[in-house]
């Protein structure tokens, strides 16, 4: 499947529903009205999406990326990659070493 979501480090979130061409869900510098820096975009199947950033920032999306909320965060521990273990947990990797597991 083409179907997908991409982040930016400028706070953009852009997804692809099975064609060649990317929409704009978030412009950039406008992730929750301030400047997100986001480093990572995870999932295991089409339709639920996590992102994480800098000072641990997290959006998920239950809708294919159409529509994305504000979670809560990593105590301020930038995260800068993450894998999914099911559609709605996963391990994430941040600064100084730091493993976190998260869950809706």
């Amino acid at each position: 499947s083409a179907n997908g979501v991409a982040c930016g480090y400028e706070g953009g979130i852009l997804r692809n529903q099975n064609t060649l061409n990317w929409d704009k869900t978030i412009n950039s510098n406008h992730a929750f009205g301030s400047r997100f820096h986001f480093n990572s975009v995870c999932s295991n199947d089409n339709n639920n999406y996590f992102i994480f950033g800098n000072n641990g920032k997290c959006s998920i999306s239950n809708d294919a990326g159409n529509s994305w909320l504000q979670a809560t965060s990593f105590n301020e521990n930038t995260i800068f990659d993450a894998i999914t273990l099911s559609s709605t947990s996963g391990i994430a990797v941040g600064e100084n070493g730091k493993i976190f597991r998260f869950s809706k």
